[in-house]
């Protein structure tokens, strides 16, 4: 069930990923502290896997740094950005976001527990979040986000 040159596939993909984000920092502005939080956490993690420094670069150091960019940029973002919603269509937004939420974390239980039904729960929670992703670009003010 491996995938045919799955391996160089996911080389090059992180290569580039290598390249280009520390461009992108480079070229910008305004850098913030969790600027630099994010390119440090990228650069660790794409080293952690091209070179295959897994006892290293801890798991846990990435994790805490994936933690403290996720409470921080989230609470930015949901702060800055306002629903063009009705209070009703939140909370079905909202909702919605629970399920997606629900359904990718206990799908991924359920697959690691090799329990029935860990694929179509683990697919309905992906497909609604990319769905979400989707919805959520168009029922935003147009706020700065800085």
């Amino acid at each position: 069930m491996h995938w045919p040159n799955a391996y160089q596939l996911m080389t090059i993909g992180i290569s580039g990923i290598l390249i280009v984000y520390p461009i992108r920092f480079y070229f910008k502005q305004d850098k913030e502290t969790m600027d630099y939080i994010k390119v440090v956490m990228i650069v660790l993690w794409c080293l952690n896997f091209l070179l295959g420094f897994n006892q290293v670069f801890s798991f846990g150091g990435l994790l805490i740094l994936f933690g403290w960019w996720l409470l921080i940029d989230s609470a930015r973002y949901f702060s800055n950005n306002q629903l063009i919603l009705s209070t009703i269509s939140q909370k079905v937004y909202y909702g919605f976001i629970a399920i997606s939420i629900g359904s990718i974390g206990f799908g991924s239980i359920f697959k690691i527990q090799h329990w029935p039904y860990a694929n179509i729960l683990f697919t309905l929670g992906v497909v609604l979040a990319s769905i979400l992703l989707i919805v959520d670009y168009f029922v935003r003010r147009k706020t700065k986000y800085v």
